[in-house]
């Protein structure tokens, strides 16, 4: 019977194990594609869907690996996002996905997914900055691109 009442959990804890000299900034879509596409493996291979994780002024926490797909798509669980997010403590995101294809045009999942990240995250007062799609030499920003509004 004690079993019935034992629930799996995700444990919250936090630890930081940065200084503030040591954290880096994000201000714009070209650092973020900066810092994301020389950190990207298999951007040529795989389609993988990553989140950036802010504190409240924009400083990196750090990166969350949400999907890891194939060659022409990959799975994304708004569960997943969110969790990472509030374990890192994060005031914001940015969702970043890689098109292997080297085509950095947004497809209509694309569009449909933005949307609900953006909704969800807003309800936990999570922002979306941005989403990124990066190819190996160029990115698309739906915030650069006014759609995030």
């Amino acid at each position: 019977m004690n079993d019935l009442y034992s629930v799996s959990e995700v444990k919250l804890t936090y630890e930081s194990n940065r200084t503030n000299k040591k954290k880096l900034k994000v201000n714009s879509s070209a650092r973020i594609y900066e810092l994301m596409v020389k950190n990207w493996e298999q951007i040529e291979y795989r389609e993988s869907v990553k989140i950036l994780l802010l504190d409240i002024s924009n400083h990196v926490l750090g990166v969350n690996i949400v999907s890891m797909g194939g060659i022409s798509g990959s799975m994304v669980d708004i569960r997943m996002i969110l969790q990472g997010a509030l374990l890192a403590n994060a005031s914001a995101i940015v969702a970043i996905h890689n098109h292997p294809s080297g085509g950095i045009r947004p497809s209509m999942e694309d569009d449909m997914i933005t949307h609900r990240i953006k909704q969800t995250a807003k309800i936990m007062d999570i922002t979306l900055l941005d989403h990124l799609i990066i190819a190996k030499d160029g990115y698309y920003s739906y915030a650069d691109d006014g759609r995030l509004e």
